[in-house]
């Protein structure tokens, strides 16, 4: 079965075309259920998922428009979005599973445009030291920023304790104020 345009023709009777009409709009009944909702079914219309077929390149959009569509990356297929006008485009999924993990005191995730957020905790550590916190994934470039909170049940009036340097792999906190403290962690950067 197959979908015939253009009947019916100038000349034509609208009985002569009459099988050629049934079979189109069976032909969009059977399109139109891939991946929506039925007709005459609730929500009839809407689609249940979206798949595209990857694409060699990114689509061209005009002002006032923009375009998603899936290629490959990293052996992966990715989904993308293109700005208006062909502006930039934007890798909106992790470069493959492995840039998304979790574990009970650190973890990272990989986010559109391939900015990379680690995060983490550490117990309390001798005071007056250096303490070196390695990354559960390595970063491209040293990370835009790493930012420590310290946590202490109880009173305590300072807290003297600060990043001392940041690689693409770790960063070490500079411990000074007396007290034991545990930290959490965060750091942004390029993955």
């Amino acid at each position: 079965m197959s979908y015939t345009s253009d009947i019916p023709q100038s000349g034509e009777s609208l009985g002569g075309t009459r099988a050629r009409i049934n079979t189109n709009f069976q032909q969009i009944a059977v399109v139109e259920a891939v991946n929506h909702v039925a007709f005459n079914a609730a929500g009839e219309g809407k689609h249940k998922f979206l798949q595209m077929p990857e694409q060699s390149a990114a689509p061209t959009t005009a002002g006032n428009e923009a375009g998603f569509y899936s290629a490959q990356a990293n052996s992966v297929s990715q989904l993308f979005m293109r700005r208006e006008s062909d502006g930039a485009t934007l890798q909106l999924t992790a470069s493959d599973v492995s840039d998304v993990t979790a574990q009970a005191t650190e973890g990272y995730s990989c986010l559109p445009g391939g900015l990379l957020i680690q995060y983490g905790s550490i117990g309390a550590e001798a005071s007056s030291s250096t303490y070196t916190i390695t990354f559960p994934k390595a970063f491209s470039s040293a990370p835009y920023s790493v930012v420590m909170s310290p946590f202490k049940a109880g009173t305590v009036s300072t807290v003297d304790s600060y990043v001392q340097t940041v690689s693409t792999t770790d960063f070490t906190i500079r411990r000074g104020d007396g007290h034991s403290w545990d930290f959490f962690w965060m750091a942004i950067g390029i993955a």
